[in-house]
């Protein structure tokens, strides 16, 4: 297992501005459940899911009107810390992917929302197996780098903007694993041991935010964290710790000078970051199976 997102100040971050799957993943998710493990009547629920990597619980709680027991779990005591707490039936717990604290063959549903790919595959598969019910069902959730479309199109010039993204993508320091995420977890689904699954994809969500949306969403990346990380680690070693500054540190922000020079080119430097308005798109993906083999 590959471990971020587990500093204090990134997990407020997350905790705060992480997306939440859509209705209609949550929707197509129990569709796939209740025709491989079908209800009594219409107001029974399932027994037991699992929300694996759960974060602050982003995902976890969506499924909470549908199960007697919804349990999250996460290797960071500080996400589980921030997680959201709304439903009496919903437990959270600091726990490893590799070694699920469920018993046998226990659990109708387990999803993981943008975190498999951080996982141990072969161990995380081999768990999945052993908790499953023989009619349960996984689903593994998570969503592409979002895209900008400036609402004053014909006002700007989009190309610079897209440039500019580019730019910050490519300046922040992802590990490989976040190419899971570009493909759309296509190579994860291949290694899905089953005969029965689907791999639903372009999903899109749009949201109308403005700059200051886009900087409080980008700042969670993993890739800015290290980069950031980093950026202040070699100042450290050039000038010593008690010498930097925070103005020193934010001359090197790649996201400040993303947000500014977006700003820039789309022509309203003289308002505040947040009456600046931009559109937001984001493209969902899903992988539905019955228990791998």
């Amino acid at each position: 297992m590959f471990r971020l997102f587990e500093s204090k100040s990134h997990t407020e971050l997350y905790s705060k501005h992480c997306p939440h799957p859509t209705t209609e993943i949550v929707q197509k998710v129990m569709d796939f459940l209740n025709k491989h493990s079908p209800l009594e009547t219409s107001e029974s629920r399932h027994q037991c899911m699992v929300d694996v990597g759960c974060g602050n619980g982003q995902a976890t709680e969506l499924f909470a009107p549908y199960f007697t027991e919804v349990n999250g779990f996460d290797i960071s005591p500080n996400q589980i810390e921030h997680a959201s707490r709304k439903f009496s039936n919903v437990k959270y717990q600091v726990a490893s992917s590799e070694s699920m604290p469920f018993e046998d063959k226990s659990v109708d549903l387990l999803i993981s929302c943008e975190a498999v790919h951080w996982l141990d595959l072969n161990a995380f598969f081999a768990e999945c197996t052993r908790v499953l019910k023989p009619n349960g069902c996984l689903a593994l959730i998570g969503y592409e780098p979002i895209k900008i479309n400036p609402f004053h199109a014909m006002e700007c010039n989009n190309t610079a903007v897209q440039q500019l993204f580019s730019n910050f993508f490519s300046a922040c320091k992802f590990t490989p694993h976040v190419d899971h995420l570009l493909n759309h977890y296509r190579d994860i689904y291949e290694l899905v041991n089953s005969k029965n699954k689907i791999h639903h994809n372009n999903m899109e969500q749009t949201f109308n935010w403005n700059l200051e949306d886009l900087r409080n969403a980008l700042s969670t990346w993993s890739g800015y964290q290290t980069y950031m990380k980093d950026t202040t680690n070699a100042l450290t070693v050039q000038h010593g710790s008690e010498n930097v500054t925070a103005e020193m540190v934010k001359e090197q922000d790649i996201l400040e000078i993303f947000i500014r020079r977006l700003n820039q080119v789309l022509c309203s430097s003289d308002k505040p970051d947040d009456q600046v308005e931009i559109k937001v798109s984001r493209e969902w993906f899903v992988i539905l199976s019955d228990k791998p083999n």
